[in-house]
C-alpha cells in the first residue's frame, strides 16, 4: 500500500489537502487455532512480508501445537523464496508470533494492533468476525487468502496501516461522494424537539438560537 516514506509525506500534506488514509508498509495478522493448517499460515504470512523489509507479519494463537508446527516448517518455505533476503530482514525486524491465552484473547490482541489485513483461519471464523472492531480487511477461513483480495476477489486493496484501522476504513465508494444534509420538520416535530434545543442554546449562552425556537412556538397556526 505504501511505505514509511509515503506515510510521512501524506501526514505532512494532510494539513493542506485531504488524503485517503495513511499508507505505510503492508501488514498481516493471522489468527489460528488447533485446526489451522500451518502451511496456510506460513505462505500467507510470507506473501505479505516479501513486499518489503519494513513489512509486518504477526501470528496470534493460543495453540502451542500450531506454533511448533510453524517454527518447524517455515525455514523450508523461506529458503525456497525468490525474495529470501527481503523476507529474512522482515522476519528478523518486524515479525513475531504471539501466544494468547484463548481465542478471545487472540481477538483482543488483534483489535489492539488494528492490522491492515486480518486472516482468521480458525475452525469457526464466522463466530469471531463480529468481535473484530479494528482491521482494514478481514479474510475468513482457509480458502480466503489475502492475495485473492489483493488481485481479484473484490475487497479493496487500499487499506489503512500502522494501527490507523482504529479510525480509518479502507477506500470505498463513499470517499468519492459529497453529501448534503436536509431537514424538514413539521410543527409537531418542532414542539417535540424544542425543549432539547432550548437547553443546548441556554447552555451555550446563545440567546438567538433559543429565540429561533421560541418564536415559532408562539405561532398558534
Amino acid at each position: 500500500p505504501g511505505s514509511i516514506w509515503v506515510t510521512a509525506a501524506k501526514q505532512q500534506l494532510s494539513n493542506i489537502i485531504a488524503i485517503d488514509s495513511p499508507a505505510g508498509p503492508s501488514e498481516i495478522l493471522i489468527i489460528g487455532d488447533e485446526s489451522t493448517n500451518p502451511n496456510y499460515v506460513i505462505v500467507d504470512f510470507l506473501s505479505q512480508i516479501e513486499h518489503d523489509p519494513d513489512n509486518i507479519g504477526i501470528i496470534v494463537t493460543y495453540s502451542e501445537h500450531l506454533i511448533t508446527q510453524i517454527k518447524d516448517s517455515i525455514e523450508n518455505f523461506v529458503v525456497n523464496s525468490e525474495r529470501r533476503d527481503i523476507i529474512e530482514k522482515s522476519l528478523t525486524n518486524n515479525s513475531l508470533i504471539i501466544k494468547a491465552k484463548d481465542i478471545d484473547d487472540c481477538i483482543r490482541i488483534s483489535n489492539l494492533i488494528a492490522p491492515e489485513h486480518l486472516e482468521i483461519l480458525t475452525k469457526e471464523p464466522k463466530k469471531l468476525v463480529k468481535k473484530v472492531i479494528n482491521a482494514g480487511a478481514i479474510f475468513l477461513g482457509p480458502y480466503s487468502p489475502v492475495p485473492l483480495g489483493d488481485y481479484c476477489a473484490g475487497t479493496n486493496h487500499v487499506l489503512p496501516t500502522g494501527g490507523s484501522a482504529k479510525k480509518f476504513s479502507g477506500l470505498n465508494i463513499y470517499d468519492f461522494l459529497k453529501t448534503i444534509e436536509v431537514l424538514k420538520c413539521e410543527k409537531e416535530g418542532l414542539e417535540n424537539l424544542s425543549s432539547t434545543a432550548i437547553k443546548f442554546a441556554e447552555f451555550e449562552g446563545l440567546i438567538n438560537h433559543k429565540r429561533s425556537i421560541e418564536e415559532r412556538l408562539k405561532d398558534k397556526n
